[in-house]
């Protein structure tokens, strides 16, 4: 039973007599643990449940509801064969809530847990995003103040070029008055040694 119940009936084997023992998730064999293999790959790659769905489609998986809470049940086509299974089922004791049987893909393939994964994983996106653009934001105002501060510098040597230019100018000028008040000085007393001589 243990060996071939799964492969005949397309359901896990769990045995009657031992209600003693919780029951725990069952781990999938055969046609069943590539069904998973798929949909984790699927969970893994899709970015909401719709593309979840249709990532599952483009490799013949099909997802049906199959209760009023929405549970859903996963069909796909094994040698020719349709099989099905549950996305998660564990059938528990009333009296004592124990879990007798644990069946399906797994919790994290329930329309909750998927929901619950995206949402998630759309948030982690974001923040990303938002990361990304603060961080081009401080980048671009960085740039901003190192061309503000390239200007000022600009300005401030073009200031001081005009000084320096300024005061060359003056400086040259100060020089030929000096030069022009040293030619009439010389002037002015070459005549009056003129004057004093033809005086004398």
């Amino acid at each position: 039973m243990k060996e071939h119940y799964l492969e005949v009936t397309g359901h896990i084997y769990v045995n009657p007599f031992d209600k003693a023992k919780p029951g725990k998730v069952v781990k999938p064999k055969g046609w069943q643990e590539a069904l998973k293999e798929t949909l984790q790959w699927a969970r893994n790659q899709a970015k909401s449940i719709e593309e979840y769905l249709g990532l599952l489609k483009s490799r013949e998986v099909t997802v049906t509801k199959r209760n009023k809470r929405g549970d859903w049940s996963y069909h796909t086509i094994v040698n020719g064969k349709k099989k099905t299974v549950r996305d998660f089922y564990q059938r528990r004791d009333r009296k004592t809530g124990l879990v007798k049987a644990t069946r399906g893909m797994g919790r994290e393939f329930t329309p909750l847990e998927l929901e619950r994964h995206f949402s998630q994983k759309q948030q982690s996106q974001t923040k990303e995003v938002s990361v990304d653009e603060e961080k081009s934001q401080q980048f671009n105002e960085r740039s901003e103040r190192l061309i503000e501060a390239k200007r000022q510098r600009q300005r401030f040597n073009t200031y001081v070029a005009q000084q320096q230019r300024t005061a060359n100018d003056e400086e040259a000028g100060d020089q030929a008055r000096s030069t022009n008040l040293d030619r009439r000085h010389h002037q002015v007393s070459e005549q009056s040694e003129d004057e004093f001589n033809s005086g004398s």
